[in-house]
Parts: structure tokens; sequence; C-alpha cells
């Protein structure tokens, strides 16, 4: 047995895993639920982790208030806010309003959403196109046969073929390669798996877009259209969608 530093190296680089992990997290919240006969995606809080304020940065959380008739309205307040006001100014606004002015900025740019949604999903095709597998392989060969030069090394030093100082200085220059060519097979693999996502997600979005069966202005759609929705004040909301465009509306 021997071992060999830095010879399994990670499969992807940290910012691509982080990247998947949202990925993940985002389809679970808004996974298909045929059975409960709302359409093909549920989410019990279609605004959960959507929402950022645009006073301070930080996310909005839900909360309900109780009017004095009794009746419990759903609310989401800046975190910030919520801790101390004086960090944070920004008040909270009713969840009625938010998802209102949501399906108004859809109903008045579903053309347009749909023109990009298009534009963007032919570019992702021909970016995959330009994709070189072969060029992968080719570093995963050469990452292979420097890795085995590192293993006979050991073992030619295990033997005493050689000496400790002539295995130190070939042992570095093996490294370095090793280091250079497992770089740039993360890149590679990160760069294929990110452009794969983003193809997969204009894929659904597109999908979602050409069915006329399915309700778009439904909120809970949002975690797949919405990248995020930044509160510019108690009046204002930017809409920031997934394709690329950015809308902002006035409650």
């Amino acid at each position: 047995m021997y071992y060999v530093e830095n010879s399994h190296p990670a499969i992807i680089s940290q910012e691509t895993f982080d990247l998947v992990q949202k990925e993940r997290e985002k389809r679970n919240e808004v996974r298909s639920s045929s059975k409960t006969g709302k359409g093909r995606y549920s989410s019990k809080y279609p605004l959960s982790g959507m929402l950022i304020c645009g006073n301070c940065g930080s996310n909005f959380r839900r909360y309900g208030r109780n009017l004095a008739n009794g009746e419990y309205v759903p609310t989401w307040i800046c975190t910030k806010h919520q801790k101390n006001r004086k960090d944070c100014e920004m008040k909270p606004l009713k969840e009625v309003n938010i998802l209102e002015t949501y399906k108004m900025v859809i109903e008045e740019n579903v053309g347009t959403i749909k023109s990009v949604v298009e534009s963007l999903k032919n570019s992702i095709d021909e970016e995959l196109a330009t994709i070189n597998n072969d060029n992968l392989i080719q570093i995963e060969e050469m990452l292979n046969i420097e890795r085995k030069k590192i293993m006979n090394l050991f073992k030619a030093k295990k033997e005493k073929k050689i000496t400790v100082e002539e295995y130190n200085q070939e042992y570095s220059t093996l490294s370095q390669i090793v280091k250079k060519l497992e770089q740039e097979e993360l890149y590679q693999k990160g760069k294929q798996l990110k452009t794969e996502i983003k193809n997969e997600n204009i894929k659904e979005i597109k999908t979602l877009l050409d069915d006329d069966k399915v309700d778009i202005t439904d909120a809970a759609l949002m975690k797949k259209l919405l990248e995020y929705i930044k509160v510019i004040n108690n009046h204002t909301i930017e809409f920031v969608f997934t394709c690329g465009i950015t809308v902002t509306k006035t409650i």
C-alpha cells in the first residue's frame, strides 16, 4: 500500500458543488405534485428565500399579523429590521401585495420573457455544442500517466532504488504538472456542468411557458422563473428573472 498526496483530487470545484446544491434545493421546493390537483408544481411558501432587502441586503422572513377583527395577514419582513428597527428602516410587506404584483409583471411581460428564453436556449445549445469533450479526455489521460509516474517514483524510493534527494526533486516536478492538469480538469468539468444546469433550467422554463395548461401566473412557479426579488422600498419591487430580464414594478 502506498499513500501519495493529491493523487485523487475533487471531481468538481467547491464553487460548482455549491451551485449544484443550490439548484437541488431550488428544484425540491418546486417539485411536481400532480396528486394535489393544483397543477404540476407546489410550494408551501413560494416567496421563501426569494426576497432581498434593497436597503440592507438581508433576506425577508414570513410572519403573520392578526388584525383587530381577528383576520390573519401573512406578511414578509426584513430580518435585520425585525431584530432592530434602527439597523434597517424597511417596513414589512403584505404577502398578497407581493404576489399580485408578481402576477401583473408576468401578464405584462410574458411575450418578452418567452422571446428572451427562446434566444437564451439557442445560445446555450450553441455553447454546449462547442464544449470539447476530447480535450477533457486528453487531460484525464495525461493525469493518469503523471500519477502513475508518482506511484512508481514512490515505489522506487521505498525499494531504495533512488535517494531521498532524487525522490524529492522528481516528486516536486511531477506534483506541479499534476496540479496544473487537475486545475484544468476542474475548470473544464465545472464549465460543462454549469452549462448543462443552465440548459436544463431554460428547457424547463420554456416548457412551462409553452404549455397552455400551465398557469404561469401561479406564484409557486416563482422558484423556477425568478432568480430573486429585491424590495426597493415599500412601494417598489424589482423582479430579477433567471432568463436575465429585470422588471421594476410599483405595488
